[in-house]
């Protein structure tokens, strides 16, 4: 529950945009996994390692959305159950179906991220109460401010400039936790690019690492670094154990060939002297021959196995090619998001320092003159489905919104204020 003295009614706020994450992205706090539900759209990709040759080959990538039954259509899989699980166990459940379908030697490389997640649901004293798309790390005040702030009610007394400063705080609160956002997942790209073992977050966000909006984060883009690492070092695994083995091969096929060289050799030198003793007349023509013929079998295998040899050493050649061609596109793709966020963060940076001074501005401009005006109790409130059915549970602001959700605003007058003065208008405070 909050409380709210102003003297009159709504509090208004703006949208908080939120980077979406890949599969095992969470809602709410850090350490509930998220689990999948209807309307919520994924995008899936499937790729299988050949054990053989290493080639990658990908065998599904596309856009998909959990219908009303919980079930995702899959192509060569049918419908598959994705509701109740998160987004890594629908990962693994796909692996395994698809491997068992396709009859692969090894369950094929599969990734599940959540491009957009269902909805969430605010009525009650809200200026535009109704359905909003939903965005992760979202908590009661941003849904709040989505809705368009606290519903204007005249016969309360409310003022332009209490509302304005509600909309201006709102706004700041949403601009810093971009801010948080876009420093975290900067940290986490220039770690990703040097090569690190761990992220080094801004002293910015350690400093504050125990409010929950930065904790969530922080514990949300070391989920990313940690998952691409252990990603990057399987594939990489996967590449050098091929590698490896296939040296090997080149091992043993050039002992043959050194084999076969010495064959050859004593065959050659015993051919020379039994061609002396034939003219001679020593030895029989059909002990020529049958010599002949043994040195073109001996020469015949040497060639056989270079043939192969040369055929495993393209294999090594093509193996190596992969690992640079996926080195080389992770540092690509990774310095053209590096870019991409600096530039967002510059806006947001400059946006900042509009709201923080236009909310100055306001407390010197805009103090409200003393009046009877009356106190405003605010009241949260959730409903949330579980086992089926909606629980409703009172909550506060702060609290974390997940998809589905359905928010009750309410507010309640409680009795007049008297002597009010500037210390009463609201402060520049925020959820950052």
């Amino acid at each position: 529950m909050a409380r709210l003295n102003v003297p009159g009614a709504a509090q208004n706020g703006a949208l908080a945009l939120v980077l979406l994450f890949s599969a095992g992205a969470t809602a709410g706090n850090a350490s509930d996994e998220y689990m999948l539900g209807s309307q919520d759209k994924l995008r899936i990709s499937v790729t299988e390692i050949s054990s053989a040759s290493g080639e990658i080959r990908p065998r599904l990538n596309g856009e998909f959305t959990v219908d009303a039954a919980g079930d995702v259509a899959i192509p060569l899989l049918g419908n598959i159950k994705a509701a109740g699980m998160s987004a890594s166990k629908f990962a693994t459940s796909i692996a395994s179906q698809f491997q068992a379908k396709v009859r692969l030697v090894n369950p094929p490389v599969t990734a599940v991220e959540i491009v957009q997640h269902r909805p969430f649901y605010i009525i009650g004293a809200v200026e535009k109460p109704g359905e909003y798309p939903f965005r992760p790390g979202m908590r009661v005040i941003h849904a709040l401010s989505v809705a368009g702030g606290m519903a204007r009610a005249p016969a309360l007394g409310e003022t332009r400039f209490e509302r304005d400063m509600v909309q201006a705080n709102g706004e700041l609160n949403v601009l810093r936790a971009q801010r948080n956002r876009l420093e975290a997942r900067r940290a986490r790209l220039e770690a990703t690019v040097g090569g690190k073992d761990k992220i080094e977050f801004p002293a910015r966000l350690r400093l504050r690492a125990s409010e929950p909006n930065v904790q969530d984060v922080i514990t949300r883009e070391q989920l990313v670094f940690d998952q691409r690492r252990k990603t990057r070092a399987r594939e990489l695994g996967n590449y050098n154990e091929q590698l490896s083995l296939l040296r090997g091969q080149m091992s043993t096929l050039q002992n043959q060939i050194e084999t076969q060289n010495a064959q050859s050799s004593s065959v050659d030198r015993e051919l020379v002297q039994v061609r002396k003793l034939e003219s001679q007349g020593l030895v029989p023509s059909a002990r020529v021959y049958a010599l002949e013929r043994t040195a073109l079998a001996v020469d015949s295998k040497r060639k056989e196995v270079q043939t192969e040899m040369l055929k495993v050493s393209e294999r090594v050649a093509s193996t190596e090619a992969s690992i640079r061609r996926l080195q080389d596109a992770d540092g690509s793709e990774l310095l053209v998001e590096l870019n991409g966020v600096d530039g967002e963060l510059e806006s947001v940076t400059g946006k900042l320092g509009t709201a923080e001074d236009l909310i100055q501005q306001l407390q010197i401009d805009g103090a409200p003159a003393a009046g009877h005006d009356e106190e405003i109790e605010i009241t949260y409130s959730i409903l949330r489905e579980r086992d089926g059915q909606l629980v409703e549970e009172v909550t506060a602001e702060t609290s974390p919104v997940r998809p589905g959700d359905v928010i009750k605003v309410s507010r309640h007058t409680t009795g007049s204020l008297s002597d009010r003065t500037l210390s009463g208008a609201p402060a520049v405070t925020g959820y950052q």
